[in-house]
């Protein structure tokens, strides 16, 4: 596999567990590494360390970036909101 096909992969992959709030602990999971390599068995999953240290940290600095981006690009007005509340049943 290439380098832009394993980065191309890792990215998805990021997304997973960002946007779906999957426990780093899946790349361990045997169902998970069995899906993956069905799918492409020449893709190395990424170990809990690499997703820690590597991947998050530059899928942060990426999407911090591109928000920088369009703030500086005269932007008139501007909202936001956050919900930083999360009840005992990891409710919003």
């Amino acid at each position: 596999m290439s380098i832009y096909g394993q980065k191309k992969i890792d990215n998805a992959f990021i997304k997973l567990i960002t946007k779906d709030l999957q426990p780093f602990s899946v790349v361990d999971d045997i169902g998970f590494k069995e899906f993956v390599n069905l799918l492409n068995p020449s893709y190395k999953i990424p170990n809990r360390h690499a997703i820690s240290k590597t991947l998050i940290p530059a899928a942060y600095e990426k999407c911090f970036n591109e928000v920088k981006e369009i703030v500086s690009n005269d932007l008139e007005m501007a909202c936001m909101t956050t919900d930083c509340w999360t009840s005992r049943n990891t409710e919003s």
